[in-house]
């Protein structure tokens, strides 16, 4: 399936816009979405508010060794370069999650059984989802680590306006990775 809501990985710099002449390939059987898996945005705010979210982000790998980070569109990491990865739904199981968030980030089919259980880490940020400051978010993220079949392939823009590829050496240093991405290569897991 070709969107034009999609960019190919290879071509991408960060800084570039994305066109959106562009399109993404998505192969293989797709997990079925839990049916009641989300709230309408007030039960959300109000479930941010209350709790932490859960979630799963992907360490990306490609064959020279290289991650994938994407500029965050939405807060609360937004204009941020972060790996990427989603919120666990209600009543989805860690493998239905796993598979469903690495086809909406990365238009493509992982299983949790191919992939390296990295790590488990906190997030705190002084926004929401709708970027209100003062109203924190509070992450638990299970991070797994996964390498790509391919080096060439299409990224869906959704969630990121562009993407690169970077060196595990670069990641500290690069100004515009956000904190909590970086500790995913520098620091202690829970």
């Amino acid at each position: 399936m070709r969107t034009s809501e999609s960019r190919p990985v290879e071509t991408f710099s960060v800084g570039s816009m994305p066109s959106q002449q562009q399109a993404f390939q998505n192969v293989g059987a797709v997990p079925k979405e839990c049916p009641d898996s989300l709230l309408d945005k007030e039960t959300f705010a109000s479930a941010v508010a209350s709790v932490p979210l859960v979630a799963i982000d992907l360490i990306l790998k490609n064959s020279r060794g290289r991650v994938l980070f994407g500029r965050r569109r939405n807060p609360p990491a937004q204009g941020y370069l972060f790996v990427p990865g989603g919120r666990i739904h209600k009543n989805e199981t860690l493998d239905t999650a796993f598979s469903r968030i690495a086809r909406d980030e990365l238009g493509l089919n992982f299983s949790r059984s191919n992939s390296r259980f990295t790590g488990i880490f906190e997030h705190f940020y002084d926004t929401d989802f709708q970027g209100i400051r003062g109203k924190s978010t509070h992450y638990i993220v299970l991070t797994h680590s996964i390498q790509a079949q391919s080096d060439s392939f299409w990224l869906p823009l959704k969630q990121h306006s562009d993407y690169a590829w970077l060196n595990e050496e670069d990641i500290s240093r690069h100004p515009d990775i956000h904190p909590y991405a970086k500790a995913y290569f520098t620091e202690e897991k829970i």
